[in-house]
């Protein structure tokens, strides 16, 4: 497992994600699955022990004007060498759109040590507040994987720490 401790004044995620050569476009006949056009490889990425619907340590971020995070519960390779990537929600119509893979975070925690607002998951954390999220299930030793989050922290400094 690794630690990352970073400090982000940008619009991303926790844990930290990793940009895909590529874009996704959604399915026209199914809201659940992106199509994946690029140079990387996600079978080897996102491995088939590692996804699924309730074991899935991937999760993908579609960048955009309207961004969106779900996690990643099958892959498949089509015949134009493209990729199927089935999601765990719908999202809105996407054509083009840039995207990234996060694996899911054990244990996080943030902290706003700026001068203004930033939002987490769409809810406001003032300067001075913050969240920490528990690596264990509880009454259990089992780790629990944390689903990601966004951050918008563009007016401000998150002080970020996570465990993969």
């Amino acid at each position: 497992m690794g630690r990352e401790r970073r400090i982000t004044n940008t619009v991303g995620t926790i844990p930290n994600f990793t940009a895909l050569a590529g874009t996704v476009t959604r399915s026209t006949a199914n809201s659940t699955i992106l199509i994946y056009d690029g140079s990387n490889d996600i079978a080897t990425i996102m491995p088939q022990g590692s996804i699924g619907l309730n074991n899935s340590t991937f999760w993908l971020y579609v960048i955009g004007v309207s961004p969106f995070v779900a996690r990643v519960i099958g892959i498949y390779k089509n015949d134009d060498e493209n990729y199927s990537i089935s999601l765990d929600r719908a999202m809105g119509a996407v054509t083009g759109g840039a995207c990234a893979y996060v694996r899911a975070g054990v244990q996080y925690s943030y902290l706003n040590d700026g001068g203004a607002d930033g939002t987490v998951n769409g809810v406001t954390i003032k300067n001075g507040e913050g969240n920490n999220y528990s690596p264990y299930e509880k009454y259990s030793n089992r780790p629990l994987l944390q689903p990601v989050s966004y951050v918008v922290a563009t007016s401000t400094d998150f002080l970020i720490n996570e465990e993969l």
